[in-house]
């Protein structure tokens, strides 16, 4: 059995020659799939095959109130038509759109995810502002299904803090010191159709 850590392997492929272009990003042995990018290049990531299905989004601005950054959470069972032509809930410096390269991630998912990232940032608002102005539904899912979200849920975060976000501990890291986690230690369950296999 293998002890040492040998780490993990973040994708990220820029779809032009500006590095700040949009940028779609994946991690390795797992189906999820984010789309990144600043707001000129929203209307771009609309075109991507893989928005026409179910998924959940953060809109986040940086430098809010109190220097906090501003996240809004949403999902859709369709991203490619949810802003075609209504207003963006908070104006914002980045979006990141998280689905799956398979129909596995359904709708009854991503209100799951939705809430349960609700629910982690509001226990976190000394460290973000909740753009939210209400509680999202959330679904009810069988255990089994619960297991891979949470899977799930756990490769958003990674991959989300080797992005550089690190909007879902209690307290910020510090060079000698590791924060303590929002998130429960079964998120970095390895099994799943979404999650991680050996």
């Amino acid at each position: 059995m293998i002890s040492d850590p040998i780490g993990r392997v973040v994708k990220i492929f820029i779809t032009g020659e500006d590095p700040r272009s949009l940028r779609t990003v994946e991690l390795d042995n797992w189906t999820g799939v984010a789309i990144t990018g600043q707001p000129e290049f929203f209307k771009k990531a609309l075109e991507s095959e893989v928005l026409s299905r179910s998924c959940v989004y953060l809109l986040i601005r940086s430098g809010g109130d109190d220097d906090l950054p501003e996240i809004y959470v949403g999902e859709s069972d369709d991203f490619s038509q949810r802003y075609t032509v209504s207003k963006f809930p908070i104006e914002f410096d980045i979006f990141m759109i998280f689905t799956s390269k398979d129909d596995n991630l359904t709708r009854a998912h991503v209100k799951w995810l939705e809430r349960k990232l609700w629910s982690i940032l509001t226990e976190n608002a000394g460290k973000v502002l909740l753009a939210n102005s209400n509680k999202p539904t959330g679904s009810n899912l069988p255990k089994a299904d619960i297991a891979t979200m949470n899977t799930y849920l756990g490769n958003m975060m990674y991959m989300l803090e080797a992005l550089g976000f690190d909007l879902f501990t209690l307290q910020e890291r510090t060079s000698g010191t590791v924060a303590a986690e929002v998130v429960p230690p079964s998120l970095s369950g390895r099994d799943g159709s979404l999650g991680l296999h050996h």
